[in-house]
């Protein structure tokens, strides 16, 4: 009987193993400087991302929006996962709670990161961009970014551009990201997966 408890417990062990292993395996980082913003402007941004959200995840979410919009999403993201975290100018760092990343046609990459904060709020100053006309104000935040593989890409945020589902992508995603102004440039990212 002990040797099937002990042995049960190094198969826990192991197994706790792993999930670190493939958690450190995904892990990846990027950075970015906020432009175009009246305030939040001229910050250095540094993203970690720990791990990607499982379709189980994706999908809570989704449904979340879907069935109880802006609201419902902000209460899901609450319960949400840690998945890494966003470090801007502010002494404390913003959890990520949704991270997705898909190719897209040009074979660039595009991350969507949601926050269950806004941005600025740890120094109670939220982040404004520079035209205020009708922009949304939601308890979260949505980041999306588009990574060229040869070069630095840009990135686009909810301070701007409503939060949708993207059916096609079976995401979340900024309504209009072709219309929606730059709000991040130089968009890095700074590692590959480990192997």
């Amino acid at each position: 009987m002990l040797s099937v408890v002990n042995l049960g417990i190094s198969f826990c062990l192991l197994a706790g193993v792993t999930d670190t292993a493939l958690a450190q395996a995904q892990r990846e980082s990027f950075t970015a400087k906020t432009v175009n913003l009246a305030v939040g402007a001229g910050q250095d941004l540094k993203i970690d991302v720990f791990r990607w959200s499982t379709d189980g995840e994706r999908s809570v979410l989704l449904t979340a929006l879907k069935d109880k919009g802006d609201a419902g999403l902000a209460a899901a993201l609450e319960k949400a996962p840690s998945l890494g975290n966003i470090w801007t100018n502010e002494s404390l760092g913003y959890t990520i709670r949704y991270a997705y990343r898909d190719t897209l046609a040009n074979n660039s990459d595009r991350v969507i990161l949601l926050t269950d904060r806004r941005l600025g709020s740890w120094a109670g100053q939220m982040w404004k961009p520079v035209r205020t006309a009708e922009t949304p104000d939601y308890p979260f935040a949505l980041i999306e970014l588009r990574v060229s593989r040869t070069g630095p890409g840009e990135g686009k945020m909810s301070l701007t551009t409503k939060v949708a589902s993207d059916e096609s992508g079976k995401t979340i995603a900024l309504a209009d990201y072709n219309a929606a102004p730059v709000l991040l440039r130089p968009v890095k990212h700074e590692s590959e997966r480990q192997k």
